[in-house]
């Protein structure tokens, strides 16, 4: 029997599924320690019980230290990358001549307002905390970004264990299975009802309208290695199925998107890994640790104000009355009598010492000192310089994650936007220069800057370094730049070009204003001139032969 389309994307599906078993123990622990309402499918795959399910899931958590701390790192995540308060991103040319035209720079603002308003009336912000969330406690993410039509685009961020991955030759991801499991009246809404199966008629006819099944959605780069032709002019496929197979067998849905709808962030990637590395696994074991100490501290202080007791064997029917004031009558008060079976001796302040110690190593594993700064700072208009001098080393090991989400989140969650703004209208026609030309996305957050301060402390230390020599040598003061040095370190602090002028504007004016500083000179030089000629012509010329050959003073001078 030939293989089908829908034949050959369960098999792959189900191949998928043998990848990921090894990463999900440690998921599992996740979900188990840290985030209990996170992570689906993991404990059983094909089981629809936690969706839609509020029971509390943190039964083996005593201690909830981790579970803060990774909340503290996704919020300060999103403060410190992508602020709703305030601007994270700036478009700009490549070439800097370019970007400096006033028509581009003006068409880049009004872009850049486009879409930050976009992203302001959109569910992005909580997407992306979600996400933020996903990668550190799991090691990755996953959000779809979709086309809206009142708001432009909708967020659709994925829990771990609800999606299966696979990456093409360069590393990248080119394959995302989505499960979800959809209520009888969703999939008829969606879907209409031609193609349901026996199955899922029965639970219709029924009124079981609340029942779930198991649909997936299969987005595909290459949709041809399945047999599928892809869509003319679209990036991606987009086929749903369900899980199921079934006597009516077939696509549910196939349609495409113009460009790669699911940004997969990583928290960090080891060699052709298709999963992401979290940090939570080199804390893992403190959390295990700690839950252990806990419970152990819990059961000691226990003991200690309850312990357990001793009794005489006529108290063994009725038991030990333990109330306050309440009255046990015993044949003696002999060895036999109603006492402790032991003392529990714990120290519980060196107990607790230990506790505490463990719980700073697990936040100083999720960057907590870092993240609290920005969000708990004092002064709410601290500068990324400040941020760099008080966790230079946290932000050091920050640098390698940071530019991985700007790599696989937010450029392609920003061009993604770009396409939708520009599909809806809402973006102007750009000038003549810039169509065939490339944007360039510059991250002017927070975090980004912090990153960049070490070079604009290098541009104070060389400017100050210079100030101090051309006291000395003066012809120095040549070697800079002025404006060259003023718009570097503009654009390495993340200001708007547009608020300054432009290197011809700054050298027109100059030129201006040294023009008419030498006009005035020249005025100021020959106005003293003028007015000695002016003497000199209301002078009487006898006197000044008398004066010059001393004519009526006795005889010649000269």
């Amino acid at each position: 029997m030939a293989e089908t389309p829908l034949f050959k994307l369960r098999n792959h599906y189900r191949q998928l599924q043998n990848d990921r078993r090894t990463w999900e123990p440690f998921w599992r622990d996740v979900k188990t320690f840290i985030a209990p309402e996170r992570g689906r499918g993991l404990d059983a795959p094909g089981d629809s019980s936690e969706t839609n399910n509020g029971e509390l899931r943190d039964k083996r958590r005593v201690n909830g230290t981790a579970s803060r701390a990774l909340g503290i790192l996704a919020s300060g995540m999103q403060s410190g990358l992508t602020s709703k308060a305030r601007q994270w991103f700036m478009l700009t040319n490549p070439d800097p001549d370019l970007s400096e035209y006033k028509p581009v720079r003006e068409w880049y603002d009004k872009v850049q307002d486009v879409l930050e308003g976009i992203f302001r009336r959109s569910n992005l912000y909580s997407a992306l905390l979600h996400t933020y969330y996903e990668m550190a406690g799991f090691g990755q993410g996953a959000l779809m970004v979709l086309s809206h039509p009142d708001k432009t685009l909708f967020c659709r961020p994925f829990t771990t264990g609800t999606y299966y991955m696979s990456i093409d030759k360069w590393g990248e991801i080119d394959t995302f299975y989505q499960v979800e499991w959809l209520t009888v009246r969703q999939i008829i809404q969606l879907y209409g009802e031609d193609k349901l199966p026996a199955y899922i008629r029965s639970d219709r006819d029924t009124g079981r309208f609340e029942n779930r099944h198991e649909v997936i959605n299969a987005i595909l780069r290459h949709p041809e290695e399945y047999g599928i032709p892809p869509k003319e002019g679209r990036a991606a496929v987009s086929v749903h199925f369900f899980a199921q197979a079934s006597e009516s067998d077939g696509f549910l849905r196939v349609s495409g998107y113009d460009m790669w709808p699911v940004m997969t962030p990583r928290w960090d990637a080891v060699d052709n890994d298709v999963y992401g590395q979290a940090p939570t696994r080199d804390i893992m074991g403190d959390v295990k640790m700690l839950q252990r100490m806990e419970s152990d501290a819990l059961k000691g202080t226990a003991k200690s104000v309850s312990p357990p007791w001793r009794i005489p064997p006529e108290l063994e029917r009725r038991g030990l009355n333990t109330q306050p004031n309440a009255l046990n009558v015993v044949a003696s008060m002999s060895d036999q009598a109603v006492a402790p079976l032991f003392t529990a001796n714990i120290n519980i302040q060196q107990l607790q010492a230990k506790i505490d110690r463990v719980e700073e190593d697990i936040k100083d594993g999720l960057y907590n000192s870092l993240f609290l700064a920005l969000l708990t700072q004092d002064n709410p208009q601290m500068t990324a310089r400040e941020v760099a001098e008080r966790h230079e080393e946290k932000l050091l090991m920050l640098g390698p994650v940071l530019e991985r989400i700007h790599y696989e989140l937010l450029d392609p969650l920003i061009d993604r936007a770009f396409g939708l703004a520009w599909a809806a209208g809402e973006i102007p026609p750009p000038p003549t220069e810039l169509r065939g030309m490339p944007t360039m996305i510059e991250y002017v957050s927070i975090l980004s800057q912090a990153q960049k301060a070490v070079g604009v402390n290098r541009i104070e230390q060389s400017v100050g370094f210079l100030g101090s020599m051309v006291s000395v040598y003066p012809e120095l003061k040549n070697a800079l730049d002025p404006y060259a040095t003023f718009d570097t370190y503009n654009q390495m602090i993340g200001v708007r070009a547009g608020i300054f002028r432009s290197r011809e504007e700054y050298e027109k004016l100059t030129a201006e204003q040294a023009q008419q500083a030498q006009i005035a000179q020249q005025a100021a030089v020959a106005e003293p001139l003028a007015n000695s000629a002016k003497a000199l012509g209301e002078v009487d010329a006898a006197n000044v032969r008398e004066l010059l050959t001393g004519v009526g003073q006795g005889g010649l001078v000269l």
